[in-house]
């Protein structure tokens, strides 16, 4: 396998590693009806500056996820509106009493998540029958062959929201990848083994925020560091290992 070290890499789009735009001729064939409607929509906005990914997400959103959608949002509302008057307010006591109701609108959302979560569709479970294929990342190996990471495959896992990215080369044979979602507070982490030419772990979570991270080299496993504030909440600390199996565990 030494042959297969990683020599270099080459992030070939590091403002945005997502690199979205819509194919419209795979669509047409697996979405019928989704791309009439997106259509019927662009043409109605066509006067206005249309963000094409955006229209077309909430166009199949609608369609696959109407009736979670619709009880997210209330839950959503309900958030802000506690979070706004929490932090208009300057008696401790209902401060902290508002937190408290904050948490629970919190553990209801996870609730309606976890009741949902396998039966919502997300354009990301579809990327290469919606999106263009582009290589976003290089990497020379030591056998002077290269290896390319697709933005479809970064989108399997992470999906299609995304506020920044870093690479970091942390052994011979690995490339971890890290996209934000949402800064400080949502995360995916992917790692790419050269040996496998392929993913070997990946991760996407809210209040999930790797911000340090280490390869054991004597047992192959990670240690990762994760700083995160999710939702109004304080700050969040934890630490986790990925063992030689790729498990993710929390250990603090």
């Amino acid at each position: 396998m030494e042959d297969k070290k990683i020599l270099s890499f080459k992030d070939l789009y590091p403002n945005e590693i997502l690199q979205l735009k819509l194919d419209e001729n795979k669509i047409k064939e697996t979405f019928p009806d989704i791309e009439k409607k997106y259509f019927q929509e662009k043409n109605k906005q066509q006067h206005d500056d249309v963000n094409e990914i955006e229209l077309f997400d909430e166009i199949f959103d609608d369609y696959f996820n109407s009736e979670y959608r619709k009880k997210s949002k209330y839950l959503e509302n309900k958030y802000s509106e506690l979070y706004d008057k929490k932090e208009n307010e300057i008696d401790l006591k209902k401060k902290n009493i508002l937190k408290k109701e904050i948490l629970k609108v919190n553990n209801l959302q996870k609730k309606l998540w976890n009741k949902y979560k396998n039966k919502i569709k997300f354009t990301s479970n579809f990327s290469d029958k919606i999106y263009k294929s582009k290589d976003v990342i290089l990497i020379n190996l030591k056998n002077n062959t290269q290896q390319t990471i697709t933005n479809l495959s970064a989108i399997d896992f992470h999906g299609t929201v995304s506020d920044g990215h870093s690479i970091y080369l942390v052994s011979d044979y690995f490339l971890l990848i890290h996209i934000s979602i949402a800064a400080s507070q949502a995360s995916s982490l992917g790692i790419w083994d050269s040996r496998m030419n392929n993913w070997c772990f990946t991760h996407s979570e809210e209040d999930f925020y790797p911000t340090s991270f280490i390869y054991h080299k004597n047992d192959d496993s990670f240690s990762i560091e994760s700083t995160c504030y999710y939702y109004g909440q304080d700050l969040h600390e934890r630490k986790y290992i990925i063992d030689k199996n790729r498990k993710l565990i929390e250990t603090q």
